[in-house]
């Protein structure tokens, strides 16, 4: 996650604590590393996660805190991912919420939820507006798995008259079946007024992203993963400041070794062009991982 370049990292050293009774359960995880350091505020950097829920009714789970986002196929814990770098598409995401969670499970395939939180990946509320949203997960079967979040919200600071109502769809599944491993996601998004049509007016701009993953665990201690991803923000609505342009197109490929059920070592390279140059060098990541 850092902009590392010859150099040992460590990426994430964490220690997490989970309570559940009957009707309470709590999560709390701390953290240190590269991850901690650039992508969560600097007053908080320490804490992934701290929440408390309660079942009102048989489940119905009101939850209240900060949590891990919810959004997005890649997951902010590489322990959890099959790569070891996240595509644009995530980095672009949240990372994190801090707010209100109300979940109900309707039966063992589905369940919605409805939240509230302060801001766009953030702890601290910027506004006097909540960003609000939803999800629906859905599981025919055993083996695979589709999520819809939803959320929408206006950052922009409240000393600003313009307002910038942000909409944004989030879509994946993932299906796991033997040694094949997919995973796939779209992302959809659009923000009023800012877009630039000329000198005086401003537009709706939209932004779309994309990945797709794939796994074959070829041998009982060797597996072989690849994946695609597109990533398209010109007006820069979540990506300010990167000038990618119109598009930014990558492709991954990578072996992962399992000497023992819980360590794992991987090599994996990776590829990014984008319309405007930004991009000049090619990297080689090789993870240790131990949980």
């Amino acid at each position: 996650m850092a902009a590392r370049n010859n150099q040992f990292g460590l990426n994430m050293a964490m220690v997490s604590l989970a309570y559940k009774s009957k009707k309470i359960r709590s999560n709390i995880t701390l953290h240190y590393g590269d991850i901690a350091e650039s992508t969560w505020p600097s007053k908080f950097n320490l804490i992934q996660e701290a929440n408390v829920g309660y079942e009102f009714v048989k489940n119905l789970w009101f939850d209240v805190g900060v949590f891990r986002s919810h959004i997005g196929l890649e997951s902010t814990q590489p322990r959890e991912n099959i790569t070891s770098s996240m595509t644009l598409a995530n980095v672009y995401e949240p990372y994190y919420f801090s707010g209100a969670k109300l979940t109900y499970l309707l039966n063992r395939k589905l369940s919605i939820q409805i939240n509230a939180f302060n801001s766009f990946s953030s702890i601290i509320e910027t506004n006097k507006n909540k960003l609000l949203g939803s999800s629906i997960i859905f599981a025919p079967n055993d083996y695979l798995t589709m999520t819809y979040n939803f959320i929408t919200g206006d950052d922009t600071p409240d000393s600003l008259k313009l307002k910038h109502q942000r909409y944004y769809h989030n879509f994946y599944l993932t299906y796991q079946k033997k040694k094949i491993s997919i995973g796939a996601e779209f992302n959809y998004g659009i923000q009023e007024y800012s877009k630039h049509l000329n000198e005086y007016t401003l537009g709706t701009a939209y932004m779309n992203s994309s990945l797709l993953l794939l796994k074959h665990q070829s041998f009982k201690k060797v597996g072989f993963y690849g994946r695609g991803e597109w990533f398209s923000d010109e007006d820069e609505i979540l990506s300010g400041g990167t000038n990618m342009g119109k598009y930014t197109w990558g492709a991954t490929v990578g072996i992962e070794y399992k000497p023992l059920k819980n360590l794992a070592l991987s090599i994996e390279g990776r590829q990014l062009s984008s319309e405007k140059k930004i991009f000049i060098t090619t990297a080689i990541i090789i993870k240790n991982e131990m949980n």
